[in-house]
């Protein structure tokens, strides 16, 4: 991928094709080559880590200069959401990872039902802590007063 340094619109091999066609231009391009004709090799960059929950991310018009190189800047903005929203996403997100895990011993309720075999006690007693821990969590989120605090708390998981 290259880049016009004069007006960073990002361009491909094929475009650049399309943009010169009475150039040939070599596989691998030499930066003196380039630019003549404006251009740069552009680095693409892998996005870094943000919150998918709560925040967006984007890839910036504008792109990173750093000696003399071109690369991807990635531009991550908050969501603008009202507390109560945030906290049914945190709650939502939450019940989908505790429905995951309960599935896994589902089969044990499926088999007392068709065969009569008890569901073993040490499962019984691992959904109910799973289930007390979702509780525990649901409450942390409903008795927050400010998205500071909201953030405050870590996303769910099993121990």
């Amino acid at each position: 991928m290259y880049i016009n340094i004069k007006t960073n619109q990002l361009i491909s091999r094929e475009k650049l094709r399309v943009l010169y066609p009475t150039t040939s231009f070599p596989l691998k391009i030499d930066e003196k080559q380039l630019l003549k004709y404006d251009l740069a090799i552009f680095h693409e960059v892998s996005p870094p880590k943000y919150n998918p929950l709560v925040e967006e991310i984007s890839k910036s018009e504008v792109p990173l200069i750093k000696d003399g190189e071109y690369y991807r800047q990635w531009k991550i903005t908050k969501k603008d959401f009202s507390l109560e929203t945030l906290k049914n996403i945190y709650i939502i997100s939450a019940k989908k990872i505790l429905n995951e895990v309960l599935k896994e011993t589902d089969w044990y309720f499926s088999r007392f039902l068709e065969l009569d075999e008890e569901v073993p006690p040490h499962i019984l007693e691992k959904r109910s802590k799973e289930r007390t821990q979702y509780k525990l969590y649901y409450n942390r989120v409903e008795e927050c007063k400010s998205e500071e605090e909201l953030k405050l708390i870590s996303s769910f998981t099993f121990s």
